[in-house]
């Protein structure tokens, strides 16, 4: 660490500065890279039928958690429409991928096609893949 150094303002004011020099053997720690993809497109309501996404991280540390927030959206209403998905979607330690079901909710309603859809929220645990960072 470099000594203070105190700066002299007008008006006998003073601000005291100190540099602080960080040295490590260790790199710094690479980000994973967030993917999502669709692993299953159908989801119906008739015979409950489950659709499915897939979280994938590759790179950073395999041995922590991994926290990924999500966006819910389009047309079906995420805990009415379909079983409540949470806005945050852990991957597990030591694991790559994690599968989101989406589990229609049967309302006994005549009514259309909905969609879901879900996509990776930016957070400063990881980056979101520039090709997949949503799914409908």
């Amino acid at each position: 660490m470099h000594t203070p150094r105190a700066f002299h303002l007008r008006g006998g004011a003073s601000l005291t500065l100190a540099v602080l020099l960080l040295t490590s053997t260790q790199a710094l720690a690479e980000l994973p890279t967030v993917t999502i993809t669709v692993a299953d497109p159908t989801a119906a309501e008739l015979g409950l039928e489950t659709g499915a996404l897939t979280l994938t991280r590759s790179g950073g540390n395999l041995a922590a958690a991994l926290s990924v927030g999500i966006g819910r959206g389009g047309g079906a209403s995420n805990g009415a429409d379909y079983a409540f998905v949470s806005s945050q979607i852990p991957i597990p330690a030591n694991e790559t991928s994690v599968t989101v079901l989406v589990t229609p909710l049967a309302d006994n309603l005549a009514e259309g096609d909905e969609q879901v859809t879900l996509t990776i929220q930016p957070q400063l645990d990881y980056e979101t893949g520039s090709t997949r960072s949503r799914a409908t």
